[in-house]
């Protein structure tokens, strides 16, 4: 299966007193309180109405609406970590398989990234072998099963700020596929929304997550 590129009121016054603003002025600070959360009341008048229409406007649309998701997300998912004894460090795995011109990639069915596309991979479990990870991951979310002896190489990538969950650090699993064979055919799974086989050509850093489009600089000489 080939890629598609994806697209992918009340208002509070002075005590004892009557509000004197206009009832729009009152809808706009609900909804930004909304947005946002409150703000003091100075910062508020010091913004002209014409840009509070437009801000407002602007962190409605569902880009916006999805940027403040996943911020929420990320921020819950290091608060549940806060409390440990030392920094946490992850240890996950990613793979890179290629087939002649085309690389395979899941689209991201959770958060973070949902929607992005990148190499299958994840967590490893608390028992197990690193490379039986990355097999078991690459088979759990895309239906390709292949064996320890199919890797070509490990690489690991490291920086302490690849990820903004926090100290994750992944090896990555080099799969390359005879090109002389047809595309094997592959199934989403687990939490992949899709999988599929994407013709390098098409590859871009805004379609992945993280800094996925960057190992494939590191691996394939990605532009």
């Amino acid at each position: 299966m080939a890629c598609r590129r994806g697209s992918r009121s009340t208002a509070s016054s002075a005590r004892g007193r009557t509000p004197t603003r206009d009832c729009s002025r009152v809808g706009r600070r609900s909804r930004w309180r909304r947005l946002l959360g409150a703000a003091p009341r100075a910062a508020f008048d010091a913004v002209p109405a014409t840009l509070h229409a437009w801000l407002a406007e602007s962190l409605e649309t569902p880009l916006r609406q999805d940027l403040r998701e996943e911020f929420r997300f990320v921020q819950g998912y290091r608060d549940d970590w806060a409390g440990a004894p030392y920094t946490p460090i992850f240890v996950t795995v990613d793979a890179l398989v290629t087939h002649g011109e085309h690389l395979l990639v899941i689209r991201r069915g959770r958060r973070p990234g949902i929607g992005l596309l990148a190499l299958p991979g994840g967590f490893i479990d608390a028992h197990e072998f690193i490379h039986d990870s990355a097999l078991r991951e690459l088979r759990e979310e895309t239906g390709l099963a292949l064996t320890a002896a199919d890797a070509s190489a490990v690489r690991v990538f490291d920086h302490p700020r690849r990820s903004l969950r926090g100290r994750i650090v992944t090896h990555l699993h080099r799969y390359d596929l005879p090109a002389s064979r047809p595309l094997p055919v592959v199934t989403a799974g687990d939490d992949a929304a899709h999988a599929c086989w994407l013709p390098l050509a098409d590859a871009a850093p805004a379609l992945f997550f993280e800094d996925h489009y960057a190992m494939l600089q590191v691996v394939l000489g990605l532009p």
